[in-house]
């Protein structure tokens, strides 16, 4: 997979710096104003009409980055088993996530005692879980970690209805 975004990214500022060199091409004087051009201190010229391609490319290349793979959030889905809706610690959890860093929504999802939490994180979930306070994490047993998801097991179920 790198190597594909290697290829394509190389193709990109290959055809990219050939557009840039063919507009800066049509806004050059003649073939014969270049050659007076080259010689002395105005040879320099040239040299920036290609430096300024060579820059319009590297924008264009960067603005096409930006719009495939731009600022591109993960969700991570946090299910929580044995635990009632209006319980404290999931209250608690639910605000301590939404202080994390990196974090841009939180939201639940609740059904037959259990809660879906999907977080909008630009990472790995154990990442997102280790950032917590402990006493946001103390309540649960962390039963799986996966890239994009955790399964934990509310520890206290005496509440729960049967």
């Amino acid at each position: 997979m790198k190597c594909y975004c290697l290829y394509f990214a190389c193709f990109l500022i290959i055809s990219f710096s050939s557009r840039a060199q063919n507009q800066t091409a049509r806004a050059r004087p003649s073939s014969n104003s270049k050659t007076s051009q080259s010689a002395g201190p105005s040879g320099n010229q040239s040299l920036t009409v290609k430096t300024d391609s060579l820059k319009m490319a590297m924008n264009d290349l960067k603005s096409s980055f930006n719009s495939l793979f731009g600022n591109k959030r993960d969700t991570i889905s946090i299910y929580i088993s044995n635990i009632e809706y209006d319980d404290n610690n999931l209250v608690i959890l639910k605000d301590d996530l939404k202080k994390v860093k990196g974090v841009k929504a939180v939201n639940m999802q609740y059904k037959q005692s259990a809660a879906m939490l999907d977080i909008s994180f630009k990472g790995k979930s154990a990442e997102l879980w280790d950032k917590l306070p402990i006493e946001a994490r103390s309540p649960f047993k962390l039963v799986e970690a996966g890239d994009y998801n955790i399964t934990l097991l509310y520890k206290n179920t005496s509440g729960l209805k049967q």
